[in-house]
């Protein structure tokens, strides 16, 4: 069962990792691809949430079962830090600034894939607690 945990832990990282690539890649303003310094912050967050999962993936990989608690908190502070960017966007969408719609979708996807994995994650807790008893 940790190696399913683990996998889909690495595979989130990997998905924020890809996220983030998205954000700097893509200029909304011009709708052109290169590098679009005003989301270099989506980079560094996406590398941060998404190294920590890989992290915590390869920990729980080679036997450590603290990591598990680990990625239920840190992914429950992303998908915080995920709800509150993905609405701060979403408004100004609606507010009429048309160039955060990628943003706000990229980010939406991001709250999405969290919003599972902490499902996930809290899911394979109980069955593990549930085995050792």
């Amino acid at each position: 069962m940790t190696s399913i945990i683990a996998t889909r832990l690495i595979f989130y990282g990997l998905f924020l990792f890809s996220i983030a690539i998205a954000a700097v890649s893509y200029d909304p303003q011009t709708g052109t691809f290169g590098f679009y310094a005003p989301a270099k912050t989506a980079l560094f967050s996406g590398g941060i949430c998404g190294g920590l999962s890989i992290l915590w993936g390869i920990l729980l990989r080679r036997g450590l079962r603290w990591p598990l608690l680990a990625a239920i908190s840190s992914t429950l502070v992303f998908l915080t830090a995920f709800t509150w960017r993905s609405t701060v966007a979403w408004l100004a969408v609606a507010s009429g600034d048309t160039h955060k719609w990628f943003a706000a979708t990229l980010i939406t996807f991001m709250w999405i894939a969290s919003a599972a994995l902490v499902v996930f994650l809290v899911r394979s807790r109980a069955g593990l607690a549930a085995r050792a008893h």
